[in-house]
């Protein structure tokens, strides 16, 4: 039996920082909407800074929209813990603990 696979849509993001030096508020995401149909090969390409690893962890739960919607399927993620969405995510730095083993690091 195979999983039913499942698209991504992001309906109007936006996230929001404040900018701890200036004090003032900057859009990381600003209004973004993508619609990932299933099976799908997509990547984000820009230069850094530009919102994709915020995109990206807002979809695995890791931040939460300011603003707009981000579905799986037909449901509506943005309350959902990361654990409980159906997404993986690989980091840009190192999230290991040294003293684990592999097993216990991916545990």
């Amino acid at each position: 039996m195979t999983k039913e696979q499942k698209g991504v849509r992001l309906d109007h993001i936006t996230k929001i920082y404040k900018d701890y030096k200036t004090d003032k508020d900057f859009a990381a995401v600003d209004d973004i909407s993508l619609d990932i149909k299933p099976g799908s090969f997509v990547t984000l390409l820009g230069p850094s800074g530009c919102g994709k690893t915020t995109t990206l962890r807002m979809v695995a739960g890791f931040e939460s929209p300011d603003k707009g919607e981000i579905y799986i399927g037909d449901q509506a993620i943005n309350e959902l813990t990361p654990n409980k969405r159906d997404t993986a995510m690989v980091f840009q730095s190192y999230a290991l603990l040294p003293h684990y083993n592999v097993f216990d690091n991916i545990a």
